[in-house]
């Protein structure tokens, strides 16, 4: 099972004009990991939790068991927030409460559905109160908000394919992150 913790850049070799057009909408480089609860975790360990007060993730109430998972695999602990009932997706007074009663440092975002969270005002939020902000678009790839790409937003983000999600195919990640990816997760 550990094999499948492993990560790798995509090699110059594979790409194509679609995938050119992908690594230009997230303008980072982007890392392959086998599952997007893998990805999550990759994320997770790049973070340098030295500068954190706490190894607090802020999660909403909704959400798919294998980022718990990640999380906690991570060596963080969850922390929740609720959804606004309209759309599924995270509720910003909830987060804003959440933050001010724990304190936590990062926040993952899932955008529901195909329909975007509200990341402007998380994104603003996040950098006003140096929150580390996951953008993560495994069901809403595709999307756009003001003429940026769901999964692009904050300081990392991913988008997954498999069965049920947007961009069905075979099970994988890709992900991408601010922090320095080689050094950090090679403790893993």
């Amino acid at each position: 099972m550990k094999s499948n913790f492993f990560y790798y850049a995509v090699p110059e070799s594979a790409h194509d004009v679609a995938w050119s057009e992908i690594q230009a909408c997230f303008m980072h480089q982007l890392y392959y990991a086998s599952m997007g609860r893998f990805g999550i975790y990759h994320i997770l360990k790049s973070i340098d939790d030295i500068k954190l007060l706490n190894k607090q993730v802020m999660l909403p109430v909704y959400a798919c068991d294998s980022i718990v998972w990640a999380v906690l695999k991570a060596g963080f602990i969850p922390v929740y927030y609720d959804i606004d009932a309209m759309d599924l997706n995270p509720d910003v007074n909830s987060i804003k409460e959440v933050y001010y009663r724990t304190n936590s440092k990062v926040l993952l975002c899932p955008s529901l559905y195909g329909n975007p969270a509200n990341l402007i005002d998380l994104e603003v939020f996040c950098k006003e109160n140096e929150i580390i902000l996951i953008d993560d678009a495994a069901q809403a790839f595709g999307a756009h908000l003001e003429h940026r790409v769901v999964g692009s937003f904050g300081d990392a983000g991913l988008f997954s394919f498999s069965a049920g999600k947007p961009t069905f195919g075979h099970m994988g990640c890709y992900f991408w992150t601010k922090a320095i990816i080689p050094q950090n997760l090679n403790k893993t």
